[in-house]
């Protein structure tokens, strides 16, 4: 197949993890604003009244199992200006990791719901997972950081995830992993709002 062909299905597999990142946000009882010129930010979620809640930037990728088959793989890369960069509100990161094999090592980890602190299956089992945390976050995980490479213009983080946790450049992610419910809650002051504070 030539170039054009991957070129194409690259661009759709970004394009379908980022609706499906805003159709879970709007299932959340949130709206979304889409930029008619993009500059970085992949989109908006809204509040009713108050304006923009969070600006979100979606990074998809394939991932691969390893072998024998105990961990999920993905390498993402961001431009080093955006993440250095601070915005207001907050730019959310969210890591999509396509796994086109839909295989399944389960897990339970703590995740925040609007009714509090439950237990959720990591839910390796899905065609697409998903990292979320902040700007802020990912920087504090990566300044340092001797497992991630700062190549120029960007830094390339890989994420792994087996049956008890989830990582990124070697540091425990497990709590940001399909969380979801952690950063697009109702409340008087979101908890993006808060760390963006």
């Amino acid at each position: 197949m030539d170039g054009d062909y991957w070129q194409t299905r690259t661009r759709l597999d970004g394009a379908s993890a980022q609706w499906g990142v805003i159709s879970e946000v709007m299932r959340r009882g949130f709206n979304v604003a889409l930029p008619v010129v993009d500059s970085g930010d992949d989109f908006y979620v809204m509040r009713d009244r108050g304006g923009i809640y969070a600006r979100v930037q979606v990074k998809s990728r394939k991932a691969s199992w390893s072998v024998p088959r105990s961990s999920l793989r993905a390498d993402f890369r961001v431009p080093v200006r955006q993440l250095r960069r601070p915005h207001h509100p907050e730019l959310l990161y969210v890591f999509a990791l396509r796994d086109e094999e839909g295989r399944s090592i389960g897990a339970s980890v703590p995740t925040m719901t609007n009714f509090g602190t439950m237990s959720m299956s990591l839910g390796i089992s899905a065609p697409v997972h998903y990292l979320l945390m902040t700007r802020r976050q990912l920087l504090r995980y990566l300044e340092g950081n001797p497992h991630v490479k700062w190549r120029g213009e960007e830094v390339s983080m890989g994420v792994k995830v087996t049956a008890d946790s989830v990582t990124g450049g070697g540091k425990d992610m497990t709590r940001h992993w399909n969380a979801f419910g952690r950063y697009f809650r109702r409340g008087p002051l979101s908890r993006v709002e808060r760390m963006a504070a």
